[in-house]
């Protein structure tokens, strides 16, 4: 008993340096801000109440106009296990988030056992990955995170697999894959699929050298790639809708503009300081070079220490698993300068899935894991070092101090001298050196003491001098993490959960003053349109419409109303310009793709004020999540329109008959009403994508099923 809890010390190391590291945020001194209050915080509000009503939520009908919710992670499981909390809250979602970065340790923890390092290799490679800048820069970017919380786990399988044989490993292989399918942002689920891809194929290629073709397929490759397979099935229901929607229907169909996937947060050359420099208080130098970035994408920080022992590992240990962790880790570096590198741009030309997605600066997960285990390959050849070598690491941690301190002078005398000529200069040096580098120094130099003492107690050295750096560089981007809430912005916050007593069934009701802008049939009020790159799902057009202040119209008009002539849809760009004439006039233009039918007046210029609308004997008797049903009466043949958007999986019953629901004003939705009239239209939301990920979903667990069935060695009775 006593040698088991003796071999989890790791385990209670890691726990603590997470608790101590992030202390602020798990006793709510700070909260993660930014993306986490402004669009996580709202989605998870809304899962919660959909789920717990007993309602599969597709659609959600209180953002923009109405937007698709088939991909937004409701099946990842760990986001199952929060939206059905009751009452969840910002707490429950900080405590989330700060759970899954103490996972990632855990996950980096086991790869590394599973190269056969130490359990204090192992635990130094855990705390800087856990630490390192991405967890730590990313921490709003909830879904960004989750995918390298669980590479480690896929990795690991892979090696376990390879080098043990055992099922366990495939398992863990196969899980792995489903978090990360299920949970991870789709650009970064492509990276981390990428380089595991390569991973694999490496030690494939070792594998084939020493069994062969045939045996190669029948031990390694058919195994996993069976577990692949099955994983992706289960993941179906999440990864078919995000490409289906994706690739047809949205703002990223076809792919992103080549400048765009390439440019927009990428890591700028400049930004390798970071590896050195435990700060990511870059905001001056982004000011002055006038960039647009985001800070959460500049931090590659893994630990001063971690970085030398990484570098010695490389430089002494010529093994062929260090070489391959090398050569990826660092393609992973040149793929995260975008278009300052070959790499990025290869991707996007050969590689379609890269062209969906932009962020190339989220490759830099991939060289920190890599060069994060690498210190530990590091720790454990300096421990056995030979003299040479040992002297050689000291002799270049000595170098490293010194160099960092003659860069400690001269920014502390340029400070100093171009304050009163150029204060911004003055800032950019003080905030990114004077504030950082007297504690690198320090570090080094305790480490270069300690190297030449005994080396008895060296392991827990490296460990505690690595920790200590790593937690004062968690400190010292604590404004990355999070920020201190108002008593006031608290408050409102509480209270907005404390309002979520609803049930979806209330949904139907038209009218909900917190949801809707007025008691009677009318639009809702719409947000700014300046987090279009938030939403790939939904169209280009939408936002293009919006933005031309025609947002302001909406709210201001019914609903659903009815015309009896329409405009003939043209080119958007053109079409823009009467947008934005109706959004200054308060008018409702009416345009629609294709010929209308016989009956419906065609206009050079359909626009109507609100009396000049017909709106009054339309009345909704059914609204919920994912259907709408109304009664009107039309006295001739018109257009029934709508201020709510459109999609491909919104299909119209009208009297109990199948009819096309219309695309009207390039993004929003309708339908031909021929006959006069009484009538009852049922709009129901039956996404084909929907289904699709489902059926995939069950055909991978009644795989998975008939997989351990077989191998139990359960046959059917005639057999």
């Amino acid at each position: 008993m006593k040698s088991r809890l003796k071999n989890l010390w790791p385990i209670w190391w890691l726990i603590g340096v997470w608790f101590f590291s992030f202390l602020p945020l798990l006793f709510f001194r700070l909260w993660i801000h930014w993306d986490m209050i402004l669009y996580s915080y709202p989605q998870y509000l809304f899962l919660n109440d959909a789920f717990r009503s007993g309602e599969i939520p597709l659609w959600n009908p209180f953002h923009f106009c109405g937007f698709p919710v088939l991909s937004n992670f409701q099946w990842y499981p760990l986001t199952q296990l929060l939206i059905w909390i009751p009452g969840v809250s910002l707490k429950s979602l900080q405590y989330w988030l700060l759970f899954h970065i103490l996972f990632a340790g855990m996950t980096a923890y086991y790869l590394a056992r599973k190269f056969q390092l130490s359990q204090a290799a192992s635990c130094l490679a855990a705390t800087g990955y856990m630490l390192c800048g991405l967890f730590t820069g990313n921490t709003e970017h909830i879904y960004v995170l989750t995918t390298y919380v669980w590479l480690p786990l896929v990795l690991a399988g892979i090696q376990g697999w390879l080098t043990e044989k055992r099922a366990g490993d495939l398992w863990l292989f196969g899980a792995g894959l489903v978090l990360i399918l299920t949970g991870g942002y789709s650009g970064t689920n492509l990276i981390a699929l990428l380089f595991a891809g390569l991973f694999l194929a490496a030690g494939l290629a070792e594998q084939f050298s020493f069994k062969g073709p045939a045996k190669t397929f029948k031990e390694d490759i058919y195994p996993l790639g069976f577990s692949a397979l099955v994983a992706a099935l289960i993941a179906g229901a999440q990864v078919v809708p995000i490409f289906f929607d994706i690739g047809n229907y949205s703002n990223r169909a076809g792919g992103m503009e080549y400048h765009r996937s390439l440019e927009e947060n990428l890591l700028p050359v400049w930004t390798l300081i970071s590896l050195f420099v435990p700060t990511a208080d870059f905001p001056p130098i982004l000011d002055t070079y006038n960039a647009s970035k985001s800070l959460s994408m500049l931090n590659c920080y893994m630990g001063i220490i971690c970085l030398c022992l990484a570098l010695f590992a490389i430089h002494t240990r010529r093994e062929r698993i260090v070489l391959i962790l090398a050569v990826l880790g660092m393609a992973a570096l040149l793929a995260a300068f975008g278009s300052q590198s070959f790499l990025r741009g290869a991707l996007y030309e050969f590689v379609p899935g890269f062209r969906l997605f932009r962020h190339p600066a989220l490759f830099r997960g991939v060289f920190l894991l890599f060069f994060c285990l690498l210190a530990g390959f590091g720790m454990d050849e300096l421990l056995k070092a030979k003299p040479d070598h040992y002297g050689g690491f000291q002799r270049g941690v000595l170098i490293l101090t010194v160099t960092l301190g003659v860069t400690l002078g001269g920014a502390a005398v340029a400070a100093l001298a171009v304050a009163r000529i150029e204060y911004q200069a003055a800032i950019i040096l003080r905030k990114v050196f004077l504030q950082s580098l007297p504690i690198q120094i320090s570090v080094l130099l305790a480490l270069y003491f300690w190297l030449r003492g005994s080396r008895r107690h060296l392991a827990v050295g490296l460990l505690m001098l690595s920790t200590l750096d790593l937690t004062f560089m968690a400190q010292a981007n604590m404004f990355l993490i999070g920020s201190p809430m108002s008593e006031f912005e608290h408050m409102n916050l509480i209270n907005k959960v404390a309002r979520r007593h609803r049930k979806v069934a209330q949904f139907k009701l038209f009218n909900l003053k917190d949801n809707w802008n007025d008691p009677i049939n009318r639009g809702m009020v719409f947000k700014e349109f300046q987090t279009y790159a938030y939403e790939p799902f939904v169209p280009q057009a939408y936002f293009q419409v919006m933005n031309t202040g025609f947002h302001q119209v909406l709210p201001k008009f019914p609903r659903y109303f009815l015309v009896q002539q329409v405009s003939m849809a043209g080119d958007l760009d053109q079409a823009l310009k009467i947008f934005e004439r109706a959004g200054k006039d308060q008018t409702m233009p009416v345009m629609v793709e294709g010929l209308p039918p016989a009956g419906i007046k065609i206009a050079s210029d359909a626009e109507f004020r609100l009396d000049q609308m017909s709106y009054q004997s339309i009345k909704v008797t059914d609204y919920s999540l994912k259907r709408v049903k109304m009664e009107f009466n039309n006295q001739a043949p018109a257009l029934l329109a709508s201020t709510e958007a459109y999609h491909p999986g919104w299909l119209a019953m009208l009297d109990g008959k199948k009819i096309k629901t219309e695309k009207v004003n390039f993004a929003f939705r309708g339908i031909y009403v021929l006959d006069p009239g009484q009538h009852t239209l049922i709009w129901k939301f039956r996404p084909r994508s929907f289904y699709y990920g489902t059926l995939t979903s069950l055909a991978g667990f009644a795989l998975m099923i008939l997989a351990v069935l077989l191998k139990l060695g359960i046959r059917p009775a005639n057999h």
